[in-house]
């Protein structure tokens, strides 16, 4: 089926989500500066691929959600992350990279596998009477069914371009915090749009800081008096953490070379299958489906015998830039076989 939501972008609301749901993809989405951002009441058969949390005033809150896949989870800068709920299980989160506190209640079955990237400012605390409930209370070690590696005490504060001065398609002279009553005062359709315009879909109001991880910088700014100014979500060339290490983690990742071998993040074989009860289907998992191509089932997972698109970075920005004139790399078959594999050609900014 369609991809039910793909490349959204959703900041500056008390929730950015707050719904429950069947079956359904998130691909290459964007939570920045909401109260929370909730997936709440028999939310289940979930993809989640390519997302970031950032800035929440509070947290990211897993509520009775089960049996769904988080990969490339990229969570900075917010209260805490909690899954909660004796109904919430069977979770798998794989390419994990967060530096919030990761509150757990009562899970089962809940599975950390491939990477697991830590700040310097991660706690890990589990409480209740589950088992396999992924990562030990204190350490954050692997618990029960989880086999991820973990990298501790890394640094993201650099990794973003974060606070922009200018940019060429928004009114706002940006040079300057902008207080947000002169924002909600754009209240006609067209105008509004206008406020919202921007030189990259990664660029967002937020709150007004000294930089984007402030602990000042969290939460909608949404109220009038208050001052806003605009971050710029994606990756800094110069990033060696997040950007360009979707394979293992802690290494830059081969270099993509049109014609020649795929990079191994992008093995056939370097895939997760999502056994739900309506229907099973095995994905890359550095990759996403080109959508409306008319190739393939578009929902943006990466399947056999589709047009994807390489995702070397933690979280959703991928590069930027004419991929189709970059061309393919040469694919190396596996549980996911026959993919044509573009890539950005500009990764970082």
């Amino acid at each position: 089926g369609m991809a039910s939501f793909y490349d959204v972008s959703i900041s500056d609301s008390s929730y950015c989500t707050y719904m429950s749901g069947d079956s359904y993809t998130f691909v290459n989405s964007r939570f920045v500066n909401c109260g929370q951002t909730r997936f709440t009441l028999y939310t289940l058969n979930g993809t989640f691929l390519s997302t970031l949390i950032a800035n929440m005033g509070s947290d990211l809150y897993l509520y009775r959600v089960h049996d769904s896949i988080f990969h490339n989870l990229l969570m900075v800068n917010s209260g805490s992350w909690k899954i909660f709920h004796n109904t919430s299980t069977n979770l798998i989160f794989s390419n994990v990279a967060v530096n919030t506190a990761i509150d757990l209640y009562d899970g089962d079955n809940w599975k950390f596998t491939n990477a697991l990237l830590l700040g310097s400012d991660t706690t890990c605390n589990y409480t209740g009477p589950g088992t396999n409930y992924g990562l030990q209370s204190g350490t954050c070690l692997n618990q029960g069914i989880s086999d991820a590696t973990h990298y501790a005490g890394l640094n993201f504060n650099n990794s973003f371009y974060g606070k922009v001065g200018s940019d060429s398609l928004n009114p706002f002279d940006l040079s300057a915090p902008v207080d947000f009553a002169q924002i909600s005062a754009t209240n006609f359709l067209e105008l509004f749009d206008k406020a919202l315009a921007f030189e990259s879909l990664f660029r967002t109001w937020g709150r007004d800081a000294s930089a984007w991880h402030d602990s000042s910088s969290r939460a909608p700014c949404s109220t009038n008096g208050q001052l806003c100014s605009v971050y710029d979500w994606r990756l800094k060339k110069t990033d060696m953490v997040l950007r360009n290490t979707s394979h293992d983690g802690i290494n830059q990742n081969s270099a993509f070379v049109a014609g020649t071998p795929c990079p191994p993040a992008v093995d056939g074989n370097r895939a997760l299958t999502n056994s739900h009860a309506i229907s099973t289907s095995t994905f890359l998992l550095n990759s996403v489906e080109i959508l409306e191509d008319d190739i393939g089932d578009e929902d943006g997972l990466c399947e056999s015998n589709e047009d994807c698109l390489y995702s070397p970075n933690f979280g959703p920005y991928q590069g930027e830039g004419d991929y189709f004139s970059n061309g393919t790399c040469i694919f190396q078959n596996g549980t996911v076989s026959n993919v044509s594999m573009y890539a950005y050609p500009i990764n970082g900014i």
